[in-house]
């Protein structure tokens, strides 16, 4: 286990749960709560969630809760009509009890004193706290199951997830105090595309300054895991990637010429070969902890790197343990599970029918040989003369729009893709 996982983290079961604060709330928070793991609750209350922070109250509602409040003074000895409102917007107090002129009044006409030192008091105590929230978003994105899945809860299930703005999911700033509260011991996780070596990361545009997207609510979870004192980053990437000619590159990298998050909010960095916690640690630390997660191929390069520039000491050695990391490393493993059914391509499901799926597979596998020319023109001259097409792979064709092709474009479209049905399925 990674000390990281030791220090701030688990590998038990979630007892209390999660909440989450998102700016998009997809299908996989859906696949959280289901699992009842997305299920803490946090309230719109300061006073409530931060009795609740502290172990003073619970989601079950006490004989006791009344003094309790009273104590850090967020409802009086005499209940007023503001106090009593409050205890039922929370389900503190029954939605059916009425305050009128100093005077708590019960279904049925019973009326008693509006103190809670009142002895018959208790019988207006709810079970419950209500109006909690195991998760605030800013709008939802998924599958035609992720809607159905929203619209077949239960009202009471539904207003679980809360809307919010966008600005009050993304940042503290304006809502600091509640924000602090409910956000306890948060991890903030995002992916990127590059890091360097120093701890920057890149998510947004490339060193051409080609854009590939917005930087969107990334920099201000990265920012607000710095702001809160018991928060974390996680920043995710590949460990590399194969370019236009096929040739494998790394992901981690010495220097990169865009940044989207700075070297100064650097934090835990996860790759497929491990995690880095570069928390608080020197340039050499961070920059030692990035090439033992980096790829294999490239690592001794980046240290060489390193070295040059006195980043990293020159008696530096990449211990044995982090010098095996090959894509052979983990996909023989993740090959065996999948044969087990686990890990599919849309594990939450998606919109794509079976025959979409297959060529889709058949389509990326072609466009990665175009980006090797000589592979591709071999793969395309055998493709044009080839057989027909085997009855299997016909309802394929049909969904293309291939099955009678219209002149040579067509005619050849149809033999690549045929070929790739032979091939890849």
């Amino acid at each position: 286990v990674f000390p990281i996982i030791k220090k701030d983290g688990s590998t038990s079961v979630f007892i209390k749960g999660l909440f989450a604060a998102t700016e998009m709330f997809v299908d996989s928070f859906a696949e959280l709560y289901k699992a009842k793991i997305l299920k803490k609750k946090c309230y719109d209350n300061i006073t409530l969630q931060r009795l609740i922070n502290n172990g003073e109250i619970t989601e079950n509602v006490s004989s006791d809760i009344l003094i309790k409040l009273n104590k850090v003074h967020a409802i009086h000895n005499d209940l007023t009509k503001e106090n009593t409102d409050f205890l039922k917007e929370f389900g503190i107090f029954k939605s059916t009890i009425e305050w009128n002129d100093g005077k708590l009044l019960f279904p049925g006409g019973k009326q008693i004193k509006a103190n809670i030192n009142e002895p018959e008091i208790e019988e207006a105590l709810g079970e419950k706290l209500r109006n909690g929230a195991v998760a605030h978003a800013g709008f939802f994105l998924g599958p035609r199951s992720f809607y159905q899945f929203l619209k077949d809860l239960p009202i009471a299930e539904r207003k679980l997830i809360r809307m919010k703005k966008i600005s009050q999911i993304n940042q503290l700033y304006g809502h600091e105090e509640i924000d602090r509260l409910q956000r306890k011991n948060g991890r903030f996780i995002n992916t990127c595309m590059i890091v360097s070596l120093n701890g920057a990361a890149s998510s947004d545009a490339l060193e051409n300054l080609g854009q590939v997207s917005g930087v969107g609510g990334q920099y201000n979870f990265v920012a607000m895991a710095q702001e809160l004192p018991d928060a974390r980053s996680i920043l995710q990437l590949r460990s590399w990637r194969t370019d236009k000619k096929g040739k494998a590159i790394s992901n981690i990298v010495f220097s990169y010429a865009n940044c989207t998050i700075p070297r100064h909010l650097r934090d835990v960095v996860v790759t497929e070969y491990g995690i880095a916690d570069l928390r608080g640690k020197t340039d050499e630390e961070v920059a030692i902890e990035l090439i033992k997660i980096a790829d294999s191929r490239f690592q001794e390069d980046l240290l060489e790197k390193a070295k040059k520039a006195l980043k990293i000491r020159s008696s530096y050695i990449i211990p044995e343990r982090f010098k095996h990391n090959y894509p052979a490393s983990y996909s023989g493993i993740l090959n065996k599970i999948k044969v087990d059914g686990l890990f599919p391509s849309f594990p939450f499901g998606s919109d794509f029918t079976d025959e979409e799926l297959r060529i889709g597979k058949v389509l990326k596998a072609i466009k990665s040989l175009s980006n090797r020319k000589l592979s591709f023109i071999r793969f395309a001259w055998s493709a044009y003369w080839s057989g027909t097409c085997p009855p299997r792979f016909t309802p394929l064709l049909e969904r293309m729009d291939l099955l009678k092709p219209k002149g040579f474009k067509q005619k050849f479209y149809q033999k690549l893709l045929i070929k790739g049905f032979v091939t890849y399925l």
